[in-house]
């Protein structure tokens, strides 16, 4: 019997594994995530920290089925021809100008995110994206990468862009309003960063691919809408799925349950083959999310997040400007490799225990935008490279995180000199 004290380095050596397994790209994501669940029931379970119930527990089902639903909605969407309409409405926008089109990409990328919710936007989005690449014959991985980042970023300003935030605002009673206000100015100076750093990396490359000159007429032709009846019900079906989102704080209704609605209605009144849309669904995807949640679960369980969490308590001392950039940071860097809405519920109660109040303005953009340094760190970065793998454009760990991790650092900087000359 291996000591309980030592139950947290063993939940740490299971993390390595697992996360040796993604890095390394030799198995299927999925596959580590359900080697991540096993590793934690198996030794967990011997150690008498986590029981099949408790892992079960860990799983949060309200942004499982609020995925699932947003997918089947966006299955249906996708055989009306919406999204290659999308795609070539970019294109004329842009005048054919690549590098502008990815701002404009990005820019509804991030608007949408604050005023739907990053994963639904993603969802929307990725679809539009890989049709403009195919158009252009260009590489959609930056694209797609640029979106991901933009989608969390745009998220972080307000209280359902970011499934992290509705935990948050409902712990410290935020409305949308005041996560507008508090979050909305530094957000709109990051997403300005996130472009420069973005032509940094990609801007060359396409602006010297100069104007894509395609026959518009062609393709106006190719990408109409061919059903206008199956369009008007599945666009009918969003927009009320979306008001039901936003109408979140009026009517009580948990996201899950409004998407799984909107899905059910959609699939009733539009009779299209059931069986098609769901292997549309990523269901790798949400196996994969739902392995990483077990994994910071029994985290939590075997001691580790505890361990973690304690030393934020006894490093925080009686310095203000300390405390607030402690919770920044360590909710940030621990966002990118074990997700942020695990490290959203550890790191809750802390912040309570700390006094709260404007912490919690700390944590949201720590979880938020610390997320971004990997494509581990939130629910709508998983969503997009399970989306983009699915087309046929897989999206290495590393390819991601060359960029994802400069972009956190630089984001969480500017975020503690904000924190800084806004609450201290």
């Amino acid at each position: 019997m291996v000591p309980s004290d030592l139950s947290w380095l063993i939940s740490l050596a299971i993390l390595v594994v697992t996360y040796v397994l993604i890095v390394s790209g030799r198995i299927h994501n999925a596959v580590a995530g359900l080697v991540g669940i096993c590793l934690t029931l198996l030794i967990g379970g011997a150690l008498g920290d986590v029981t099949f119930d408790k892992a079960v527990g860990y799983i949060d089902f309200n942004t499982i089925f609020l995925l699932m639903g947003m997918m089947i909605i966006v299955s249906v969407i996708s055989q009306t021809g919406l999204f290659q309409l999308l795609a070539l409405k970019s294109y004329e926008l842009a005048s054919g100008k690549i590098w502008l089109m990815i701002v404009i990409l990005c820019s509804v990328t991030a608007l949408l995110s604050a005023f739907l919710d990053n994963m639904t936007t993603v969802l929307l989005m990725a679809p539009v994206t890989i049709e403009l690449s195919r158009i252009l014959k260009i590489d959609p991985v930056p694209l797609m990468i640029s979106e991901a980042l933009s989608a969390n970023v745009g998220g972080t300003a307000t209280l359902i862009g970011d499934p992290p935030n509705i935990m948050i605002g409902s712990a410290a009673g935020f409305s949308f309003v005041d996560f507008l206000a508090n979050l909305g100015p530094l957000v709109l100076i990051i997403f300005v960063v996130l472009i420069i750093i973005l032509y940094g990396f990609y801007g060359k490359k396409f602006k010297d691919a100069g104007e894509k000159k395609v026959d518009v007429k062609e393709l106006r032709e190719r990408y109409r809408i061919k059903n206008k009846g199956l369009f008007y019900r599945a666009l009918g079906v969003l927009i009320f799925t979306t008001i039901l989102f936003v109408l979140q704080g009026v009517t009580g209704m948990p996201v899950s349950v409004s998407a799984l609605l909107g899905a059910t209605v959609l699939l009733i009144i539009t009779n299209v083959p059931v069986g098609e849309v769901l292997k549309r669904v990523e269901w790798p995807t949400l196996i994969f999310f739902m392995g990483l949640l077990v994994l910071a679960g029994g985290a939590n369980d075997m001691g580790l997040l505890p361990m973690i969490a304690d030393g934020i308590k006894v490093l925080s001392g009686d310095s203000e400007v300390f405390v607030i950039l402690l919770v920044l940071w360590v909710s940030a860097i621990s966002s990118s490799v074990l997700g942020a809405l695990p490290m959203t519920a550890v790191m809750m109660p802390i912040v309570a225990e700390l006094g709260g109040g404007d912490l919690y303005w700390a944590l949201a953009m720590g979880v938020c935008l610390g997320g971004n340094g990997t494509y581990l760190g939130t629910a709508s970065s998983l969503v997009l490279t399970g989306v983009s793998e699915s087309y046929g454009y897989p999206i290495s760990f590393w390819r991601y995180a060359r960029v994802g991790m400069l972009i956190m650092f630089i984001a969480v900087g500017i975020s503690s000199i904000y924190l800084i000359l806004r609450y201290v």
